[in-house]
């Protein structure tokens, strides 16, 4: 889950890669790593289980993070 450039809640599809975690979005034309994207992360679906939401820490002023709720 994301807030958009409105502030709005958009949900992207995000894939765990050799390269880094990328972005699928139908409102960008590119698949793009999620740090390229104009969107504030706040939380995604658990890799360990799938009926659970991590945190995201998405300050990119540092290092990204997330914890488990």
């Amino acid at each position: 889950m994301a807030r958009d450039m409105d502030g709005g809640g958009h949900a992207v599809l995000t894939v765990r890669t050799d390269r880094g975690d990328l972005v699928l979005d139908n409102q960008i034309e590119a698949v793009l790593p999620w740090y390229r994207t104009p969107y504030r992360y706040i939380k995604r679906q658990s890799e360990t289980n799938a009926g659970r939401w991590t945190r995201i820490n998405d300050d990119r002023v540092g290092a990204v993070a997330s914890i488990t709720r």
